[in-house]
This record gives C-alpha cells, structure tokens and sequence, in this order.
C-alpha cells in the first residue's frame, strides 16, 4: 500500500495504523468469520482521497479503511486448472503505468477483455506485454508461473508485473523445495 500511495500522492498510513484498522475491523466482525472449512473473511484495505476537488490533482483530504466480507472457499471441490485465453487487443498494464501498484485503475481497462472471457468459456485472460505483444505478463487478478520439468518460470518484474507477497511467497517456497 506504501508504493501505491506514493505513487497515487497519497499519505500512507503507518504500518501501526495499518495493523490497528485491521485487527480492530476484523475483531468487530469476528461473528462473520465463516468456519474454516467453508471459507474465510475476506479483508480488504482501501485508501482513496476525496475533497472538493474536479481538477487532475492530488486530493486535499483522504480515507484510510477497512472493509470485510465473509466469501466462500475460492478452490471448493480442490484445485483445479483454469483455462486462459491470450488477449492480443488489450493489455493489462504498460511502462510506466501503474500495472506494478496496487491501484484501482488497473482492473477498469480488462472489464471487456475479462467479459468476453467469461462469455466463451474461459476462467481468465492471460495478457501480454504491450511492447512487443508476445511476452507472458499476468492474468486479470494474478500473476503466472510455467512449470516445466524441475524449473518455475515467472515474468521479470519490470514495471508493469505486480510485485505482491503471493508471487514472493512462490519463489521461495518453490526454491526451498528445490525448483530452479
């Protein structure tokens, strides 16, 4: 969130802060807190300005929350594959956007992309990179990862690939159970 407030001109809060809202949001929920085996609360951290304002230019004041929502298990019945279809057309992310931070505006240009998807029978869009149109860069909400043989392969993180703790958390679980 430190990055994307910086690069969005908004104060972020401190990481005290950060943990305070969550746990005291998530303790003042705690009644929905599905049971383990039938999913989890969901916990989503937003930070948006707001003033008078209708010009391009920073917010005067802004809102730090937190909000929750009990969600089912993402992966009922097991993991399963998902299909992807390559987009061609449009592209998730370019240089020197912020394809790389956390930002609301990244999912408003893959709505139609995602929605003609869905309409064909496909779990997901994999995008390529908008320079050259033929590297692997993400999914709609994820990043990639090919296995092939004893080797995990993953896009570079080169300005439009979000740098998040799930992909981290891959490569060093992946590394010490001895994938290149």
């Amino acid at each position: 969130m430190r990055v994307g407030a910086d690069r969005m001109c908004m104060p972020a809060p401190t990481i005290e802060q950060f943990v305070e809202a969550v746990t005291s949001t998530v303790s003042a929920n705690e009644r929905w807190i599905p049971p383990s085996n039938k999913g989890f609360l969901h916990v989503r951290p937003l930070l948006m300005g707001n003033g008078p304002v209708l010009s391009l230019t920073p917010a005067p004041e802004f809102i730090f929350l937190i909000y929750v929502t009990p969600v089912r298990n993402y992966f009922e019945g097991g993991l399963k594959p998902i299909n992807v279809v390559v987009e061609n057309d449009i592209h998730r992310a370019t240089l020197g956007g912020v394809g790389n931070i956390k930002a609301i505006g990244n999912y408003a240009g893959i709505m139609k992309a995602q929605a003609k998807a869905k309409a064909n029978g496909f779990s997901d869009v994999l995008y390529l990179d908008s320079i050259h149109n033929r590297y692997l860069e993400e999914v709609s909400t994820a990043n990639v990862f090919v296995v092939k043989d004893n080797t995990i392969s993953t896009p570079v993180l080169g300005g439009t690939i979000l740098p998040g703790i799930t992909r981290k958390s891959i490569i060093e679980i992946a590394h010490s159970q001895g994938f290149k």
